[in-house]
């Protein structure tokens, strides 16, 4: 009806009916305000997997309009919890050897989960440093789409001088039957959508006894659906954003002396 007023005081959400309403003749009507209020959860520390949030209403009604006008009953109040979730994505990373000689080649695996029970993880990007020494060889399959081109480091692209920067966009499988293709980046829950990724390197023929190589990785991400074409685009301030490094180390083979009488 007119004259009703609804204000937004941050957590506190009122709605104030007008100061006298005439109801419809019909007194078997029932005389419903409905109102939808739209909230977001936030970033604080508090909000984080299993916490529970209550939000409650409250509903008064004072039997005039005069000061000091008692309740015409008892205020009536009704709750509904929300419990928080939020991804816990991990990542993996093998190499098929640990010790190695000058000029082998070895294969690297990533693999990008989200434990089970787990909220999507949004827009997700890996990011893997191939240190100096190391030559990369290519991906397998060398037809997979949600790689990036080979880059080198630079210092502000996620890699430093020296290293190869190699860019994942891992993307779960879409479970729906048709399958309708998920926006790339979505790692969804359980060890039946984890993803992953091998690629090729070659340990460089002038490499010394005993020099190991660690080649170090992290994968991100977030609560939100953005859409990012960047893995390093400025994270959405209403999300909370998530991060996991893996790496894995080889030393290639030292010199070994041998004695004979």
């Amino acid at each position: 009806p007119v004259g009703t007023v609804l204000a937004n005081n941050g957590q506190l959400v009122t709605l104030t009916l007008p100061t006298s309403f005439t109801a419809a003749a019909d007194a078997t009507l029932n005389h419903v305000f409905r109102v939808s209020i739209t909230a977001r959860v936030s970033t604080i520390a508090g909000n984080a997997q299993g916490v529970m949030r209550r939000n409650t209403v409250s509903f008064l009604s004072k039997a005039s309009v005069l000061p000091g006008a008692g309740n015409v009953t008892a205020p009536a109040a009704r709750s509904y919890d929300v419990t928080v979730v939020e991804p816990s994505p991990l990542l993996a990373k093998e190499v098929d050897r640990a010790t190695v000689s000058a000029g082998d080649v070895v294969t690297y695996t990533l693999t990008a989960s989200n434990a089970d029970g787990r909220p999507p993880l949004h827009d997700t990007w890996v990011i893997d440093c191939l240190p100096a020494g190391l030559t990369f060889g290519g991906y397998l399959p060398d037809t997979r789409t949600d790689v990036l081109a080979p880059v080198a480091g630079d210092g502000i692209n996620g890699c430093t001088t020296g290293q190869t920067r190699l860019v994942w966009r891992p993307t779960s499988p879409d479970p729906t039957s048709p399958p309708s293709a998920l926006p790339p980046g979505t790692l969804l829950a359980g060890v039946s959508n984890e993803v992953t990724l091998r690629y090729t390197a070659t340990v460089s023929s002038t490499s010394a006894g005993l020099t190991t190589y660690v080649n170090s990785a992290t994968l991100s991400g977030g609560s939100l659906h953005d859409a990012t074409t960047d893995p390093l685009a400025p994270a959405n301030p209403l999300e909370r954003t998530f991060t996991d490094p893996a790496s894995a180390t080889i030393t290639v083979r030292g010199a070994a002396a041998l004695k004979a009488v």
